[in-house]
Order: C-alpha cells, then sequence, then structure tokens
C-alpha cells in the first residue's frame, strides 16, 4: 500500500508539473498572439525564417532587443522629423516612442544613439509637456528624470542628447525641431 501511494504521489507530481507546463506555454502563446494582432497586416518574414515559432525572433529585422522591448533607432542623416513625426513613423510601425523606465534602459537607449550634427540635436523620447507636466505617450506622469541643468519650460518635448552625462541627458526642445528619434515596442516571442 506504502508503494502505491508514493507512486500515486509521484504520478501527480509530474502531473502538476506537466499542467504548469502547459499553462506557461498558454500564456506565452497568448502573448504572441496579442503581438501579431496589434498587425493590420502582419508582417511574417519581418520577425520569421521558416514556418515554426522557433523560427521566428523576438523583435522584427533592424530593431534592438533590450530585455522585453524592441527598439528601432531612426538615424537616418536627413530628413530628421518633428517630434509629432516622429510619433506617426512610430506608429505607423506598430510601435511608439521611446518610454524610459528603468536606468538600464536608459543606458541601453543612449549607448545606442550617436552625436550628428551639433550639440543640440538629439533623439526624440516619448515625453511631452502637458499643462506643465510632463507626461509620457502612455498617459503616465514621469518619475524617473534626467534633465540637462538649466533647462526651460515652454511648449516643450524631450529629447535624448548623446554627448551629455547619462544621468543629465535630457533637454528639453520645441516639439517643431527636427531630430533622429528612437521607437519602442513588446516584443513578439515572451523571453524567459
Amino acid at each position: 500500500m506504502a508503494a502505491e501511494n508514493k507512486q500515486l504521489m509521484s504520478r501527480i507530481r509530474d502531473l502538476v508539473n506537466t499542467t504548469e507546463e502547459l499553462m506557461r506555454d498558454r500564456d506565452d502563446l497568448n502573448y504572441t498572439l496579442r503581438a501579431i494582432l496589434k498587425y493590420d497586416s502582419f508582417p511574417v518574414s519581418a520577425f520569421c525564417s521558416g514556418p515554426m515559432v522557433s523560427d521566428c525572433n523576438p523583435c522584427q529585422s533592424g530593431w534592438l532587443l533590450f530585455q522585453d522591448k524592441c527598439y528601432l533607432f531612426y538615424n537616418q542623416d536627413a530628413p530628421w522629423k518633428t517630434w509629432q513625426q516622429s510619433r506617426m513613423i512610430c506608429r505607423e510601425k506598430f510601435a511608439d516612442l521611446v518610454i524610459i523606465d528603468s536606468p538600464g534602459e536608459q543606458r541601453f537607449i543612449s549607448d545606442h544613439t550617436e552625436y550628428y550634427y551639433d550639440k543640440y540635436l538629439g533623439y526624440w523620447i516619448g515625453l511631452k509637456e502637458s499643462n506643465n507636466t510632463w507626461v509620457w505617450v502612455d498617459g503616465r506622469n514621469v518619475s524617473l528624470e534626467y534633465w540637462a541643468a538649466g533647462e526651460e519650460a515652454g511648449d516643450q518635448c524631450a529629447q535624448l542628447i548623446h554627448d551629455k552625462p547619462l544621468t543629465e541627458n535630457w533637454n528639453k526642445n520645441n516639439c517643431i525641431m527636427q531630430n533622429r528619434f528612437v521607437c519602442e515596442t513588446e516584443t513578439l516571442i515572451r523571453l524567459r
């Protein structure tokens, strides 16, 4: 009887482990399905080299992976874009201007930008002044800040300037200024 109970308990543990694994797989597939459904017409070839999920990348070609997000750095020499134009281009790619949520992400973004033209030009990020409050494109107020010293208020948007120190490389600039920019979106495949 004790041997049968031991065998039964072992079988129950195996079933519990299998159930947990299947639930993780289901959650991962639902995550990927939500990512696919963002698109009007999913660009399979931009993500996948074959018919299996294992043939797919978390980010589409030309985008960089960091943690659970994909980033597109608009590094073209010209034409640069206003903040609103930059945001429209990101949204056309089913993304938005980058929201910087952590010191690690701040470092990643800063490390992948470059100096261009002069010290006043940078990369638009998804932060804009609204009623004297800085708000991210998803509606959240800014909590983590890397402002450069001596910034002035006004009808402003935020840009990241490459050649400034990491902890103070956000500048306020008029939203019609033309800059490069950074887009951000969720990965296609949830990473473990």
